[in-house]
């Protein structure tokens, strides 16, 4: 039953429901009678009720391989040993970069022109690699429509060593580091043999 009680004016409504009292627990803590700590919870306002969520970390991942710039346009054929000694001293020899498998053509570019700064000065470049049946010859291997990038070029060379030919003008072969000693040494698997060279 509601009684009805009239307060300036207005019409209000008294209602029958008895009061809430907070009585003391076993433990000394008070608590509302006839409301659980459950359904307190869920009453409270959403911003009172914000859950920490752990953030995931996404892993990006890197395609790492072996490059090689190759200072002349007109090259058809791998370099020499004596033809790797200038490149290493010119910045061009064998390097190991890092790509991002999911990156796009301009990434792979970029990462390119980092490992190879001369390489910006070739007016372009193509990559190559060489035969499985001929180590002697080079395979050009020609870009996707969107350039190079590291899923359309990783089934492709496997674990074949990539060289990377300028095509429009050939790239200066002056030395990095003129002034100081450096030791160069290449293991030639095919002859088993060891050049050791001294640049001063």
């Amino acid at each position: 039953m509601h009684n009805q009680i009239r307060i300036g004016g207005q019409v209000g409504v008294l209602s029958n429901r008895p009061r809430m009292y907070a009585l003391p627990n076993r433990r000394g803590e008070s608590s509302t009678s006839g409301f659980s700590r459950s359904q307190n919870s869920k009453i409270r306002p959403t911003w009172m009720q914000q859950n920490k969520k752990k953030t995931k970390k996404v892993k990006l991942s890197m395609w790492e391989h072996e490059f090689v710039c190759l200072a002349d346009c007109n090259k058809s054929s791998p370099p020499t040993t004596m033809e790797r000694v200038d490149l290493i001293r010119a910045g061009l020899g064998p390097k190991k970069i890092p790509f991002f498998v999911d990156g796009e053509a301009f990434d792979f570019h970029d990462e390119l022109l980092l490992g190879f700064p001369k390489l910006a000065k070739g007016g372009g470049y193509e990559l190559l690699r060489t035969l499985p049946s001929n180590s002697r010859e080079f395979f050009v291997i020609p870009p996707d429509g969107a350039g190079y990038t590291v899923k359309y070029l990783k089934p492709i060379v496997n674990q074949a060593k990539v060289f990377v030919r300028p095509m429009q003008k050939d790239l200066d072969l002056t030395p990095m580091r003129p002034n100081k000693v450096e030791l160069v040494l290449f293991v030639l698997f095919n002859v088993h043999a060891c050049v050791y060279t001294f640049i001063i």
